[in-house]
């Protein structure tokens, strides 16, 4: 994995999203086909802990994170570290685990993969959705050269501003787990 960067447009319109697509398509690029990505939030249970308000400032999240990129994979993430388990960690959260993590919401996202500039750049998209209501676009772009952060930040947003996007952080993805931590960090802002 080389540096990737995600990208969240609350504002997206479906001019904007089918614009963008086709702009993709009309350039040199290999569709890899169809991409998704479910994203859950659990909050700690207050009772567990042993206070009783029911949104204690101090609360925890713990975040898991499917992609489709990845079958079989499912990442965790809680209090600044995660964990990429395999199997059915999901159903033994949502029952065994329950009197610990209350789930809160479940985000789902589906879009397509795109790969540019010979392999270079592979660029994901996807219409994100909370309950079934629109809630914007997301953008995974990957470089997937070995380059210094400054340096992939510099090439994602080249790439980026053919399509009238920007990467604003100054930090890069180098990992499937931080990959994992930018887009609970985009989508819980």
């Amino acid at each position: 994995m080389g540096a990737t960067a995600v990208i969240l447009d609350p504002s997206a319109t479906l001019t904007r999203i089918t614009s963008l697509h086709d702009q993709i398509s009309n350039t040199l690029s290999t569709s890899l086909g169809k991409w998704a990505f479910e994203y859950k939030l659990f909050r700690e249970n207050p009772a567990s802990a042993g206070t009783s308000s029911s949104a204690s400032p101090s609360s925890s999240f713990l975040y898991t994170l499917n992609f489709s990129q990845y079958p079989g994979d499912l990442f965790v993430l809680t209090n600044g570290t995660g964990v990429v388990m395999q199997g059915d960690f999901d159903s033994v959260l949502t029952t065994k685990l329950q009197s610990l993590w209350l789930p809160r919401q479940t985000i789902k996202a589906e879009g397509n993969a795109y790969q540019l500039q010979s392999g270079d750049f592979v660029f994901r998209t996807a219409n994100l959705f909370l309950q079934g209501s629109f809630k914007g676009l997301v953008v995974q772009i990957e470089y997937t050269k070995e380059c210094d952060d400054a340096e992939a930040i510099a090439k994602i947003n080249e790439i980026l501003a053919n399509y009238e996007l920007e990467y604003s952080n100054a930090k890069v993805g180098r990992t499937r787990m931080e990959s994992a931590w930018q887009f609970v960090e985009t989508i819980s802002k």
